[in-house]
């Protein structure tokens, strides 16, 4: 007899279990701890201006992508500390830091915006330093093909049209013309406008009803860059504001002005001058201050090759080809110290029986309708000798006939 099913029962216990279950999970949820989260790729209120940057601490490298910039530092020239410090009080520049160096001070500031600042203050005082590029305005070069020669305003007008917008244009010297009014245009751009050149042949491949072409610029001059103004390594002419020195006479005085170039009128009439006039205003040796050959310039580059430390291996790597050791008067290995000879038996001969292949032993012999290995040694000996009595050709013919008739037909 089965018992009866109470299905009341049955429901009041199923749902005193379930409640059960939601106090268990409630006093789980009270007893845990939150830990405040953001998430990143969540969509901003109009209310909300991002999580807060915590600047210092464990999560500072997961709050700013971005940091600031550290700007580069002023190399000054012809400057003392003090004079340098009563420049900087001025302007009311407190926050920076002094280094001294060979050629003066190299000074270094906080933030782009007394970067800025102290540049304006040291050009307005006119003060010999140079520095370098910001990161915000460092360029990229591109070279444009195939315009006349024109002026940089009606070139500039034509990118514009076509909805490119360069920073700077400037005529590149060319060598040999190919054409009357060939002219080479050099376009900057800043890299923050992240100009590509597939962009730039796509949109300019015709400027002022031209067709143009486009490469990107490469520097024909490899090695250390080096200011066309001061003639120092590591910097470009356009933040430097150092005194010009000529490249051939080592004076100060733009390279083009040279007096070696001109005669007594002052007119240009040479383009090289002789070596024995020149004179380097790095290293004051007989040679142009752009010549590789000159020690200053390797002693720059050997400055900022990467310096490695030497070590030695203690265990061999799989596949590290090891080389025999030089042997040498000292190392030599050591004879045995029994000199005792052996007696050595006299070799046998070569026609030992047990060594000539007989009838027998040729496995190609088997049913005897081949010469033996000996039959064809006596033929050969027979015929060399029969051959070498013969005077003409048809001698010789003759005496092998005779030979294959008497040990093939008569035997």
């Amino acid at each position: 007899m089965q018992p009866e099913f109470n299905s009341e029962m049955h429901e009041f216990s199923k749902n005193d279990h379930v409640q059960q279950a939601q106090i268990i999970k409630k006093a789980r949820i009270q007893h845990t701890v939150q830990i405040p989260t953001t998430n990143q790729y969540e969509m901003l209120t109009i209310d909300d201006d991002g999580p807060n940057i915590v600047q210092n601490g464990l999560n500072s490298h997961a709050t700013s992508s971005n940091p600031q910039q550290r700007p580069p530092p002023f190399n000054i020239i012809g400057l003392n500390i003090s004079t340098t410090d009563n420049l900087l009080k001025q302007i009311k520049v407190t926050d920076y830091e002094i280094k001294l160096t060979t050629e003066g001070i190299r000074l270094f500031t906080k933030t782009i915006d007394i970067f800025k600042l102290v540049k304006a203050h040291l050009l307005a005082n006119k003060v010999q330093f140079y520095t370098h590029q910001l990161r915000e305005e460092r360029m990229t070069k591109f070279v444009l093909h195939g315009l006349p020669d024109t002026t940089e305003a009606e070139i500039n007008q034509g990118l514009n049209t076509a909805g490119v917008f360069p920073t700077l244009i400037k005529k590149m010297k060319i060598k040999r013309a190919r054409y009357d009014g060939h002219a080479v245009y050099l376009i900057y751009f800043l890299k923050t406008q992240n100009v590509k050149l597939n962009c730039l042949v796509e949109k300019c491949k015709v400027i002022s009803y031209v067709r143009v072409k486009w490469e990107h610029y490469k520097n024909p001059e490899k090695g250390p860059t080096q200011c066309r103004n001061c003639l120092r390594y590591g910097h470009g002419s356009n933040n430097c504001s150092a005194a010009a020195r000529c490249i051939r006479c080592a004076l100060n005085h733009s390279s083009g002005d040279c007096p070696l170039l001109k005669d007594q009128t002052g007119k240009i009439v040479r383009d090289r001058v002789d070596n024995s006039l020149l004179k380097c205003a790095l290293c004051n040796l007989n040679h142009p201050a752009s010549s590789k050959n000159c020690p200053k310039r390797k002693d720059f580059i050997n400055a900022k090759k990467p310096h490695y430390k030497s070590f030695k291996r203690t265990n061999t790597e799989k596949g590290t080809f090891i080389p025999a050791p030089q042997l040498n008067d000292f190392n030599f290995p050591r004879l045995s110290h029994n000199t005792k000879q052996k007696d050595v038996p006299e070799p046998t001969k070569w026609q030992n029986k047990s060594t000539i292949p007989t009838e027998e032993s040729d496995p190609h012999n088997g049913n005897g309708n081949l010469f033996s290995r000996s039959q064809l040694l006596s033929i050969f000996m027979e015929m060399t000798s029969q051959l070498s009595q013969a005077k003409t050709k048809s001698q010789q013919v003759q005496i092998l006939m005779d030979i294959a008739l008497k040990h093939c037909v008569n035997e």
